[in-house]
């Protein structure tokens, strides 16, 4: 009697596909689904719905995945900078490729999901929190929020040195330079 083939599982190997295929169907503005998922990570509905058992599970634990990328390139690193600063510098040196895809993705998710928006929302305070009460490092948070969404959505078309020149003055104001 012949046996089946045996598949050696590889759950880690699944759940990144299912995270990379949730943040690429973020990025292009597709519907996330389980099914939808599914079909770009080449696996069955029912894959994902071990990892995932919900549409909603599936988009927080895609959040989770990419807040945690974003929240490691602005911690602390022991260069001084400040957290306003820390927090910039992705915006303005943007990374190319998968980085900038996800950070798009990112953003998708907060849009589309309310519980992702407010713990989102609940990162950013509690990272605002080490700049205590200064307005001019509020402003260049806020600088750099909005040329985060002008980059996902494609807004200005900057030139180098516009932005080196954005750069300068968002540094200033969260260094107080």
């Amino acid at each position: 009697m012949l046996k089946g083939v045996h598949r050696p599982k590889r759950p880690e190997l699944v759940k990144a596909l299912l995270l990379e295929a949730g943040a690429e169907l973020l990025v292009s503005g597709a519907q996330v689904s389980i099914g939808a998922v599914a079909d770009l990570a080449g696996v069955t509905k029912g894959a994902v719905q071990h990892h995932f058992p919900t549409r909603e599970a599936l988009v927080l634990a895609l959040y989770e995945h990419l807040a945690e990328e974003f929240q490691a390139a602005v911690a602390d690193d022991g260069s001084g900078a400040s957290a306003a600063w820390r927090y910039a510098r992705p915006v303005l040196d943007p990374p190319s490729g998968e980085a900038s895809d996800h950070g798009k993705a990112l953003l998708a998710a907060c849009v589309i999901e309310r519980g992702v928006t407010s713990r989102w929302a609940e990162w950013v305070r509690k990272d605002r929190a080490q700049d205590g009460q200064d307005t001019n490092k509020l402003l260049a948070r806020l600088a750099a929020d909005g040329l985060w969404l002008s980059d996902v959505l494609g807004v200005y078309d900057l030139s180098p040195t516009e932005r080196e020149a954005l750069a300068r003055s968002i540094h200033r104001l969260a260094e107080g330079a």
